[in-house]
């Protein structure tokens, strides 16, 4: 991106699956080539999208540019070892906000000598309440550095918050925020709680390509992986309070398609970039309409196409409005 290079701030809305990651880490990298003093810091949400940030940043890095020293902190991981990283003096570091602070506070990285940031899935940061990490973060830079707000999602919160870290910022919509791409076809089920395990089982047994199961809670996510193990289907789980080492175990099953099915809470809903999945299925439908949008984000990437399959029941009085909020977002992105 040309702005970037010139140094402007941006404000960019893009859907998941867009390929805003290279396209905002190649003119960043760019410009640590152009100055060996300059430093980048790209904060993220969640561990998984971090190794998935991480990921395209070595890549793209390539072996080529041994000056530009990588380090990830991310909670989960060795805290030693991102040590070591650290003290080799890394110009590109991928972090979530709490495990960067526990750094800064302990002396390990001084946040005054980076000059380029980039807060990727702003949106989902406030959700997740790293807020008040978010401004004592703002405060460690002794300068203003250029930065960079990527965000599924606009809402006002963001909008205010952008006032304050950016300057002059350049805005760019890349992509209509409130509908899904539009190879991915969607399907909502009319399915009481009772029903939903032996409707999803069939589902998945019908699907030959690689699915994605989301629900609300980890009991939820738990309970489902276990029924469908019992039928037959190989599965995985993934959910917020497991080890960082079977997530990444689960993850790295599904990502090479040993295990075929993953049932995940939100925490997966961003930041896990598969191309092959070919279904999503919303057993729970999610708290906000706009978390809809990245879940099923997860198929139809990259120009293919998918399928979303959501469950609902109308007499469920807290399944109702969701419902209804979700329905008329996906209307409204229909251009009904």
């Amino acid at each position: 991106m040309l702005p970037i290079l010139a140094g402007r701030d941006l404000l960019v809305a893009a859907k998941t699956g867009s390929g805003k990651t290279a396209a905002f880490v190649l003119p960043m990298l760019q410009r640590l080539i152009q100055s060996q003093r300059s430093q980048l810091l790209i904060l993220v949400p969640t561990r998984e999208l971090a190794a998935q940030v991480s990921e395209v940043c070595l890549k793209l890095r390539g072996g080529k540019l041994p000056s530009i020293r990588f380090a990830r902190l991310v909670g989960g991981e060795s805290a030693n070892t991102q040590s070591v990283q650290l003290k080799a003096g890394p110009r590109l570091v991928v972090a979530t906000p709490g495990r960067l602070l526990d750094h800064v506070r302990e002396g390990q990285l001084d946040l005054k000598k980076f000059d380029h940031l980039v807060l990727d899935e702003a949106d989902r940061m406030l959700e997740l309440g790293f807020r008040d990490q978010l401004d004592a973060i703002r405060g460690g830079f002794s300068a203003k550095p250029q930065t960079i707000f990527l965000s599924a999602t606009l809402p006002k919160q963001i909008e205010l918050m952008a006032k304050v870290w950016l300057k002059q910022p350049l805005r760019l919509d890349l992509d209509e925020p409130e509908s899904a791409a539009p190879e991915i076809a969607q399907e909502f089920i009319v399915c009481g709680r009772k029903e939903r395990g032996e409707v999803l089982a069939k589902a998945l047994t019908t699907e030959t390509g690689q699915a994605l199961v989301f629900v609300r809670t980890r009991n939820n996510c738990e309970i489902v992986a276990e029924r469908l193990l019992k039928g037959g289907v190989p599965v995985r789980a993934i959910h917020g309070e497991m080890f960082q080492k079977d997530r990444n175990k689960a993850l790295a099953e599904f990502r090479s398609g040993k295990c075929r099915i993953l049932v995940a809470t939100a925490l997966a809903a961003r930041g896990l970039d598969i191309p092959g999945v070919a279904l999503v299925c919303n057993y729970d439908l999610p708290e906000q309409p706009q978390d809809y949008i990245h879940q099923i984000g997860r198929t139809g990437r990259s120009g293919l196409s998918g399928r979303a399959m959501s469950f609902y029941d109308p007499a469920d009085i807290e399944e109702a409005p969701r419902y209804a909020a979700i329905a008329a977002m996906v209307e409204k992105g229909r251009g009904g």
